[in-house]
């Protein structure tokens, strides 16, 4: 069932992308005719009208391109992931979490008395060379 699904949204997804592109083909503006400079002035004064123009309107076209375009892409991405990780993935990564819950909680049960142990240990031993380890400190700020 779930291979049958599967491959039925590979199909779908397949379509999609190569209709896609088509449909957008159809909503470009027809771009303006440029007049080609007949002299170095003319070139220049486009050039510099063209920089002057990309420093004005550039910003508000990225921002604009970021809030109608992407965002909705992005968080539509999200929400699909989301989706199927909650329904299809989460159930099955949360039973397996608690096996290993189950074996793990198990092991550190029988080994805590020794683990107990070590730490103590541990803690004395770091008691033991605090005061020698602070007189260090102390002479390499002098």
């Amino acid at each position: 069932m779930f291979q049958f699904m599967f491959k039925q949204l590979i199909i779908i997804l397949l379509i999609f992308g190569f209709l896609l592109p088509i449909f957008s083909f159809g909503q470009m503006p027809t771009p303006k005719t440029i007049e080609i400079p007949k002299t170095a002035e003319e070139a220049e004064k486009m050039v510099d009208e063209t920089i002057v123009m990309a420093e004005k309107e550039l910003p508000g076209i990225i921002e604009q391109i970021w809030r109608n375009e992407v965002m909705p892409i992005l968080i539509g991405m999200w929400t699909f992931s989301r989706n199927i990780w909650n329904k299809h993935l989460f159930p099955r990564v949360e039973t397996i979490w608690q096996k290993i819950q189950e074996l793990f909680g198990r092991e550190i049960e029988k080994r805590k008395p020794k683990i107990e142990e070590g730490i103590e240990k541990e803690i004395e031993e770091v008691k033991g060379e605090l005061p020698s380890l602070w007189e260090r400190i102390k002479e390499l700020v002098r």
